[in-house]
């Protein structure tokens, strides 16, 4: 696979407004439903194109670091499309979710939600924003029934939309939620003519690469300025898979390296893994490496029937509902035979956490992973995990043995600085803010293909 591949160039436009005429019923439903993920690319100008420009930047710095997918910004009646270079209208997305190719739509071994009619319509961000005129009129729907699914019913929730209002006046949105990678969101800000729509085909650690990538945007529209990633060399010499393979910390938290190219990905387990992975301070290192402590305590304590630690570490009401789900999972898995605690990092989807904890417990011949959400008042919600790596990190060769990762999901910056020994084989590897060093265990001569 030719890395260059992974680092397209982004081409922008704003669009002309004629190009989004409100269209009838039965047209808008075809376009939404025949068509795929992902917008063609433009040339750029217009009365935005200083916003655009910035967007522009900003996308393309993310690009060598895992990001692929299609923005559109409509301000004014003008609108602004980004998305890579070299992808037609036909491109369908494969999807990547938490490290794993699921493949493009087409390719699932059982019925999507989209092949039933009751949610993963297939779209552009084109195509979305035409839906959106079409909205504003009233060949879809009438004004009735427009007011009644903008008044928000429940937890700011009306018919189909979130609604709230902040700094920035009304906001009517939906996150769009994610189908095994593929991300959406759609966000209407109704008293500055703002309509973002974000489409990725890799939604990140747990969503939190598509919710962040959302909030800058709008930061970014607003007039906010944003940390942008690093820039990397268009072109290295340095030959990945000499980094490849396993490297361990003295708390036996492990990194594991593969590579394509000049391209490493690097994946953490363990504490130690984790703040080294996300070049953390030596404060956030310790409030997390505490979560993580206190998790072993509570699994611990699971494992030997003993809940109290469980019940201590709960928020309100959330202990007695704990008690019960493990209960009903040693009835149906049988008991806790043991368990590992994978890391602790920032949380992703839950807006109250403050700490995400990724950890598996063993029940027998079978294991399950699993996430506690943490609050200052203690565990306020139990997930299910899809991953054993809590962190996962691309990285460029800059230079010999020394790489740059950006972390698509915190956005956070990464050096990385590899070790040879006296023959000149790589021996370890120093990475993040402290400087944390790890060990080589094994030799890996093969690369491994990473996803694009």
């Amino acid at each position: 696979m030719d890395p260059q591949a992974l680092k397209p160039r982004w081409r922008s436009t704003v669009v002309s407004p004629e190009r989004y005429k409100v269209m009838t019923r039965t047209l808008t439903l075809r376009i939404l439903l025949l068509s795929v993920l992902l917008a063609p690319t433009f040339g750029i100008s217009g009365a935005i194109a200083d916003t655009a420009g910035k967007l522009d930047t900003y996308l393309e710095r993310l690009v060598p670091f895992g990001f692929w997918g299609t923005v559109l910004i409509a301000r004014d009646g003008e609108v602004a499309l980004f998305a890579p270079s070299g992808l037609s209208k036909r491109t369908l997305a494969r999807r990547y979710a938490l490290g794993v190719d699921n493949g493009t739509v087409l390719e699932s071994a059982y019925p999507d939600w989209n092949r039933m009619g009751a949610g993963d319509v297939l779209s552009t961000t084109g195509d979305l924003y035409r839906w959106h005129k079409a909205l504003l009129g009233s060949e879809i729907l009438s004004e009735m029934s427009k007011q009644r699914m903008y008044t928000p019913v429940a937890n700011g929730y009306g018919y189909g939309w979130f609604i709230s209002d902040g700094d920035h006046g009304r906001l009517i949105e939906h996150d769009g939620g994610s189908s095994k990678g593929s991300a959406a969101d759609f966000r209407r800000y109704t008293e500055g003519d703002l309509v973002i729509i974000v489409l990725t085909n890799n939604d990140g650690e747990y969503m939190l690469f598509s919710a962040r990538l959302r909030d800058n945007i709008r930061d970014l529209t607003f007039g906010a300025t944003l940390p942008l990633a690093p820039k990397v060399p268009k072109t290295s010499d340095v030959p990945a898979t000499d980094f490849v393979g396993a490297y361990q910390f003295d708390d036996n938290a492990t990194l594991e390296v593969m590579g394509v190219g000049s391209l490493v990905e690097i994946t953490g387990v363990g504490q130690s893994a984790v703040t080294a992975l996300l070049s953390m301070s030596q404060k956030e290192a310790e409030e997390h490496t505490a979560v993580s402590q206190r998790t072993s305590r509570v699994l611990q304590g699971i494992r030997n029937q003993d809940l109290e630690p469980l019940r201590e570490a709960s928020a309100g009401r959330m202990g007695d509902r704990l008690e019960s789900m493990f209960a009903k999972m040693a009835k149906s898995l049988g008991e806790v035979t043991g368990y590992s605690v994978l890391g602790t990092v920032p949380p992703a989807g839950v807006d109250a956490a403050d700490f995400m904890t990724l950890f598996r417990i063993d029940f027998g011949e079978t294991s399950q992973l699993f996430r506690f959400y943490w609050s200052d008042d203690g565990i306020i919600a139990l997930g299910g995990a899809g991953m054993r790596e809590p962190v996962r990190i691309r990285a460029t060769a800059v230079r010999d043995a020394q790489f740059v990762g950006y972390h698509l999901a915190t956005g956070r910056s990464v050096n990385f600085q590899f070790h040879r020994d006296g023959s000149g084989r790589v021996s370890g590897v120093t990475a993040g803010r402290q400087q944390l060093r790890a060990v080589r265990q094994k030799t890996q001569d093969t690369s491994s293909e990473l996803s694009d």
